[in-house]
C-alpha cells in the first residue's frame, strides 16, 4: 500500500477511521503493520507490484489499475464494498480567485463531452457522468467537515503506528 500519511490512501483510512470507530481502526492498522506490509511511495507502486506478481494484493486507485490494465497487465479490481471510499473527481472555483473569470471558463469547458471524451479515454475519469446513488450509496459516505476537523489527530495516530 501507499505510505498512508498522503493522498488518497491518508484519505482512506481517514475515512475508515470515522467509519469503525478509533478502536477498531486502530486496530486493524496494527494489524495490517504486524503483516509487514509493502509500504511504497504511491498508488502507481503498488499497482505496478501487484502487477509483477510481487504482491499478491495492493491497496490502490482505480486509474492507476485501469492504465496497466490497459497495457496487458493481470490486474483485476476488487468489488466496492462498504469500506470503499469513492473520491469523485471535481472542479471548483476558489473564491476571491485572483481570475475567476477564467477559472469558469475552465469550469465550462471542463463540463463539455469533447473535454470529457479524453479524459474518459485516458482512465482519468471513470465516465462522463457521476456513478449512480445505488453504487455510491454501498460505499463509504464520510462526513468530509468531521473528517477534516479531525485531520491533525487522525493523521498523528497513523504517523505512530506507520512511522518508518
Amino acid at each position: 500500500l501507499a505510505y498512508p500519511l498522503f493522498g488518497t490512501t491518508a484519505t482512506h483510512f481517514i475515512a475508515l477511521r470515522q467509519h469503525w470507530g478509533e478502536e477498531r481502526w486502530e486496530a486493524w492498522c496494527r494489524a495490517l503493520v504486524a503483516n509487514r506490509p509493502f509500504l511504497v511511495d504511491g498508488n502507481s507502486v503498488v499497482a505496478k507490484l501487484v502487477a509483477r506478481g510481487q504482491a499478491p494484493i495492493g491497496l490502490t486507485d482505480s486509474d492507476d489499475i485501469a492504465v496497466l490494465q490497459r497495457d496487458g497487465a493481470p490486474l483485476v479490481a476488487m468489488p466496492l464494498d462498504a469500506d470503499s471510499l469513492l473520491i469523485p473527481n471535481t472542479v471548483a472555483v476558489v473564491r476571491n480567485a485572483p481570475h475567476p473569470e477564467a477559472a469558469l471558463e475552465l469550469y465550462a469547458f471542463l463540463q463539455m463531452p469533447d473535454a470529457l471524451a479524453p479524459l474518459v479515454a485516458a482512465n482519468a475519469l471513470e465516465s462522463a457522468t457521476p456513478p449512480p446513488r445505488a453504487t455510491a450509496a454501498k460505499t463509504l459516505q464520510p462526513d468530509w467537515e468531521a473528517l477534516l476537523r479531525d485531520l491533525d489527530t487522525a493523521t498523528e495516530r497513523m504517523r505512530k503506528v506507520f512511522l518508518r
